[in-house]
């Protein structure tokens, strides 16, 4: 929810380019005392401890869990974050815990429709239009 009232959904970390960006990302916020040292990424268990991303129902094909996760601690473990245990690894953790966000925003820019052709007289095989 708090993800939608910005117009954004959770963050979907889908290689280790992108794991890595978010490590050094949230390694710059300041810790909210009030909240356990995690913050929640787009991810869900399903039926036979099948993940898939809450946005779409995707199935998850990266994963960088930490040591001993996922775990299922307490048997009701579906939501899917990225915690410090040592350096934001994913961890599995009730979705009802007390955790940050971290939220991804949709392309913002709106796409160039083109209603002209390309010149007829170019000499190149790609055509990009600017503005």
């Amino acid at each position: 929810m708090k993800c939608r009232s910005e117009n954004a959904t959770l963050a979907q970390v889908d290689d280790t380019y992108e794991l890595e960006f978010l490590r050094a990302l949230v390694k710059r916020f300041p810790t909210d005392p009030t909240s356990k040292h995690f913050y929640w990424i787009d991810g869900v268990r399903g039926n036979s401890n099948h993940w898939l991303r809450n946005s779409d129902h995707a199935s998850l094909a990266f994963f960088a869990w930490g040591s001993g996760e996922p775990n299922n601690r307490f048997g009701g473990n579906v939501c899917l974050a990225l915690y410090n245990h040592v350096d934001f690894y994913f961890a599995d953790t009730s979705c009802y815990e007390n955790g940050q966000f971290i939220c991804e925003l949709s392309d913002p820019v709106n796409p160039c429709i083109q209603t002209t052709p390309p010149p007829t007289n170019s000499t190149t095989g790609a055509w990009v239009q600017l503005g």
